[in-house]
C-alpha cells in the first residue's frame, strides 16, 4: 500500500472532512477495487490508451476535496497539475467506487478559499506527509 504517505491528518480533515483512518480505509477498498477492473480492461491494442496520470490516494483527495471544498476544476487542476478537463474524470471514477462501498461524502464545507485549501496542500507536501502529489505542486 505504498501510495498512502499521509500523515497529516489535521490538514488533511481541514481539506476533505474526513478523518486520515477513514482515508486509509477507503484507499485500500479503492486499491482493491481497481486491482479487480484491471482484471478485466476494456479491449484495447496493447499498450493503447492513455496512462493515468495520478495515483489512486491522488484521485481520491481531489475527489474528497471537490466534493468538499466545492473547489473549481480549474483550481484543482492547477493544484494536482492536470488539465481541468481531466478533474471531473478523475471524480467521476472515484465517485462510482465510492458509490458502490457506500462511501458518505461529508456534509460540504464551503468556508475555504482556494488560497486556504492551497495552503494546507502544500502543508502536506511541504512536510513530506503527501509524497504521492509532491512533485505536483509548484
Amino acid at each position: 500500500m505504498g501510495s498512502l504517505l499521509i500523515n497529516n491528518s489535521s490538514s488533511l480533515h481541514m481539506l476533505t472532512g474526513v478523518s486520515l483512518s477513514r482515508f486509509s480505509d477507503t484507499l485500500i477498498s479503492l486499491e482493491a477495487l481497481d486491482k479487480r477492473d484491471k482484471i478485466n480492461p476494456p479491449e484495447r491494442a496493447p499498450g493503447g490508451g492513455r496512462h493515468k496520470k495520478l495515483n489512486i490516494a491522488s484521485q481520491l483527495l481531489l475527489s474528497l476535496i471537490y466534493n468538499y471544498v466545492g473547489t473549481k476544476h480549474e483550481d484543482l487542476g492547477k493544484l494536482f497539475n492536470i488539465d481541468n478537463s481531466n478533474v471531473s474524470r478523475y471524480n467521476k471514477r472515484i465517485c462510482n467506487w465510492l458509490e458502490e462501498l457506500e462511501f458518505k461524502f461529508p456534509e460540504q464545507n464551503q468556508e475555504l478559499t482556494f488560497e486556504r485549501v492551497q495552503e494546507l496542500f502544500k502543508s502536506l507536501e511541504r512536510t513530506g506527509h503527501y509524497v504521492a502529489v509532491k512533485e505536483l505542486v509548484d
